[in-house]
């Protein structure tokens, strides 16, 4: 069985600087944002390391994804429904 994390690409931006961007679908950026916000809530030591990666997921789907407008809506759907705490499936 072969398995992958999303459809991972190096792009290049700032001249001599790279970014590896995974091309998730929407709902698995909804998952992956709402479930880092609960972590860093219940687990404090994680808060740095979970922003910075935050900030590369929106900077990422910004600038080197397609879909933007859609994987950026989940991405707040992902943030709304951590605030009101809603776990589980997406509605």
């Amino acid at each position: 069985m072969e398995h992958k994390l999303g459809n991972t690409k190096l792009h290049p931006y700032l001249f001599t600087r790279h970014m590896w961007v995974m091309h998730h679908a929407a709902i698995r950026k909804y998952y992956i944002i709402r479930n880092r916000l609960l972590i860093q809530d219940r687990f404090p030591q994680f808060t740095e390391d979970y922003k910075r990666e935050n900030m590369r997921l929106i900077f990422g789907v910004i600038f080197f994804e397609k879909q933007k407008l859609l994987k950026l809506r989940y991405l707040f759907k992902g943030y709304r429904d951590y605030k009101k705490n809603r776990f589980g499936k997406i509605r």
